[in-house]
């Protein structure tokens, strides 16, 4: 007994302990969020998303019921209802739909605009914005806001799908940034959409090496073995799938080398 009563606990152990147990407790919960089991509410919540929005490809192959959706805004309190869908009507693309709900915190004057105006008008309807105001909540000091880390990349995603068309090479580049940059929770969400985006980009202009190189980094890290929420779904994989097998017969009719390509690529 006499060798317990000469150990003095430190007062600051206490609090060593509780730090500790708050490191565990986070990381608890954000397995939980990697796993799925974390949804709705309590996902808007911990994200910092005050304003959610439909996007989509504004191109010729985008059908007229997507094209429609453009540009919809609404509150995360929305999304949580029942068969909600911003959609009048189902896509009709051949290769599936490619429009994308995207979250936002807003921290700029433009944005927090459009937020306010939401909370005032309904909780429970969507606002339309026109190619012009979409043009200019992003056009508006995003960067200086207060949210400019955490909604630097989804702004990024929706640059990219807004000028796809007219300007393919700064569309790359922004996609090549979510899918290199995305750590998250929240930006994860964007990566399955962006590996989409930026083969069918580089297909289209005739790169089918760096499409194929950009499948074959989409196979690698997004192995059968293992299954998170941002993981791509059967369909998405579907998609992958035949373009590959597309591009590797463009290769062929074209006589491509095969010593020409990076090792990962067979045809």
């Amino acid at each position: 007994m006499e060798l317990f009563d000469r150990i003095v606990i430190p007062e600051y152990a206490m609090y060593l302990l509780g730090v500790l147990g708050l490191l565990v407790l986070w990381q608890y919960y954000r397995i939980q969020v990697l796993n799925g089991r974390i949804y709705a509410v309590d996902f808007w919540d911990v994200s910092g998303i005050r304003m959610l929005m439909h996007v989509t490809t504004k191109d010729g192959r985008t059908c007229e019921v997507c094209r429609e959706a453009n540009g919809q805004v609404f509150l995360p309190s929305l999304a949580t209802k029942k068969n909600f869908n911003t959609l009048r009507a189902q896509c009709v693309h051949k290769d599936g739909c490619r429009c994308l709900y995207v979250g936002l915190y807003g921290g700029w004057p433009e944005a927090n605009h459009i937020i306010q105006h939401l909370r005032k008008r309904s909780r429970k309807k969507v606002l339309q914005l026109s190619d012009t105001e979409l043009r200019k909540l992003f056009q508006g000091p995003w960067e200086r806001g207060v949210s400019a880390s955490t909604d630097r990349l989804t702004v990024y995603m929706v640059e990219a799908l807004q000028i796809e068309e007219r300007d393919p090479e700064a569309a790359i580049a922004r996609y090549r940034d979510v899918v290199g940059q995305a750590r998250g929770a929240r930006d994860l969400r964007l990566v399955v959409p962006a590996y989409l985006r930026l083969a069918e980009t580089l297909e289209r202009l005739n790169r089918p090496e760096q499409a194929l190189e950009v499948i074959a980094q989409f196979d690698q890290r997004f192995s059968r073995r293992r299954s998170l929420f941002y993981y791509p779904s059967e369909e998405q994989r579907g998609l992958m799938s035949l373009r590959k097998t597309r591009l590797k017969r463009c290769l062929r009719t074209n006589k491509i080398s095969p010593e020409a390509l990076p090792a990962e690529i067979k045809l």
